[in-house]
């Protein structure tokens, strides 16, 4: 059953996202958070993995990578912060539009972020083990976002987290009833229309990006939203970047 409760409200506050509590935050919580522009409204979701760098969905830069701007610092939806061009942009070789593989993409701005405490980077994961499934030893996730359809008229524009339980690569398949790429994992439940200014939102593990929502927009019920895992592209992000993984 999909509903809402009645007592959500700004700065605080929750509603069920299919079977996932969803959370009024603030960007003091994930200051990693930007939202993509295109003309000033918001186009997609990404993650600040340090003060220049953002990483997103490639599919957020079709046909409009020259004309994205990057606004961070907001908890609520296109106000204030601080806003930047893209000077450059890279998508790994062989991505497709519309294809699962291979969609990510990191942005440079033209000029670095000024750090605070509603604008900083999230550490990048440890690469993916040689032969693991996505998600292979990650229960939750933490995705934020300003757009989860069923609960962004409640939120009146306000940052919003869910903490969806990773499913196994097997299970995902299942549930795809069609191979998922390696570099794909699926979580949580189906989020109704979890998609287009979804797409680039941030996935963290333990305060570090771990996934990146490439999919979630899906008539069939059961299908939960996908991501791209960070683990996966690690050093592909480091050889454009050179951020690299830092352990603690």
């Amino acid at each position: 059953m999909k509903y809402f409760m009645v007592f959500l409200c700004a700065f605080g506050g929750t509603a069920v996202l299919g079977q996932d509590e969803v959370i009024l935050t603030t960007i003091e919580e994930h200051p990693w958070q930007v939202s993509l522009e295109t003309h000033g409204v918001h186009h997609c979701g990404g993650a600040l993995i340090s003060l220049e760098w953002v990483v997103t969905s490639a599919s957020c830069l079709a046909n409009v990578a020259d004309r994205v701007t990057v606004r961070a610092g907001v908890t609520f939806l296109g106000h204030g912060g601080q806003t930047r061009r893209v000077a450059f942009a890279k998508i790994p070789h062989g991505y497709k539009l519309g294809s699962l593989k291979s969609n990510i993409a990191v942005l440079r701005v033209d000029y670095p972020f000024f750090g605070t405490d509603q604008v900083w980077p999230v550490p990048l994961p440890e690469p993916e083990p040689d032969g693991e499934y996505p998600g292979r030893f990650i229960f939750e996730i933490s995705t934020t976002g300003w757009h989860f359809e069923e609960a962004k008229t409640k939120a009146h524009g306000q940052l919003m987290e869910i903490q969806p339980v990773v499913r196994s690569h097997y299970v995902c398949n299942q549930i795809y009833r069609k191979p998922i790429p390696s570099s794909v994992f699926c979580a949580g439940e189906h989020y109704g229309n979890l998609c287009r200014r979804d797409l680039g939102n941030p996935a963290t593990n333990d305060n570090r990006l771990v996934g990146v929502l490439i999919w979630g927009c899906d008539a069939d019920s059961s299908h939960p939203p996908l991501y791209s895992s960070v683990p996966h592209y690690v050093n592909w992000i480091s050889n454009v970047t050179g951020i690299d993984y830092q352990p603690e």
